[in-house]
């Protein structure tokens, strides 16, 4: 059996709908459990994911069980809360060796919506020690030795056959869950959750949360263009020179 490592992370719903609340699955990561869930109805793997996370986390994390996920390690601690990207890999990190050592496959959203920095992957395998993929837009199969991927670049796509062990850092998104059962939802919300301390993972508290970052947010700004459109009359002529002012503004 394939053993794939997904890790999760959870973003203000408000991101996606203004009057959505909570968190929900970032939408990078919703694609990579979509995906797997396809290829697991007819190829043997086992998709284990990794969360860093408090209590609100939970519903995503159950959402995320329903999906795909045979097993789920939940990293609940407020001393890993305020990690930047250098304490998160290195927790991450620390909980994929300890607890899923013998990983063929760990795949990445590469972008989550609340920050955008995108760096987390690329520093995710340079601590495990696995080849890096960046810029994946598809994921065909996983085979014995083997997974084969598309990669999207500049425009221009490539299918790469990746052996294992890699990390895969994905480039798609979805913003809902399409293949949700009610019934396994149910079964989700029963589950008991692995819920790991920084004492039981073994990191010490200047390597994780706000205590091992070298970077402070000081203040975040969400900043949203709003389009407006016109809508223009008459002829094609007086549509034409109307169109033609604009462009001269």
């Amino acid at each position: 059996m394939i053993k794939i490592v997904v890790c999760l992370k959870m973003v203000p719903g408000k991101l996606i709908d203004a009057e959505r609340s909570g968190l929900i699955i970032n939408p990078y990561d919703l694609f990579v459990l979509e995906k797997l869930a396809k290829l697991k109805k007819n190829t043997d793997i086992s998709v284990i994911g990794i969360c860093m996370g408090g209590e609100s986390a939970r519903e995503g994390l159950v959402r995320s069980k329903a999906l795909v996920c045979d097993d789920i390690y939940w990293l609940n601690d407020i001393k890993f809360a305020q990690a930047d990207t250098i304490a998160t890999t290195k927790t991450l990190s620390a909980a994929i060796k300890k607890y899923i050592p013998d990983a063929d496959a760990v795949i990445c959203g590469g972008h989550a919506i609340d920050g955008e920095t995108g760096q987390v992957p690329a520093e995710l395998s340079e601590k495990l020690g696995i080849t890096y993929f960046s810029s994946v837009a598809d994921i065909e199969s996983f085979g014995h030795d083997s997974a084969v991927i598309v990669k999207k670049d500049e425009g221009h796509e490539m299918t790469v056959r990746c052996r294992y062990p890699f990390l895969l850092s994905v480039d798609s998104f979805l913003t809902y869950a399409s293949n949700l059962n009610i019934i396994a939802l149910k079964r989700a919300q029963k589950w008991e959750y692995k819920i790991i301390s920084s004492e039981e993972l073994g990191i010490a508290q200047t390597d994780c949360g706000a205590a091992g970052s070298k970077t402070k947010v000081i203040n975040s700004v969400n900043i949203i263009y709003k389009k407006e459109s016109i809508e223009v009359g008459g002829s094609i002529k007086e549509k034409a020179d109307h169109v033609k002012k604009l462009l001269q503004q």
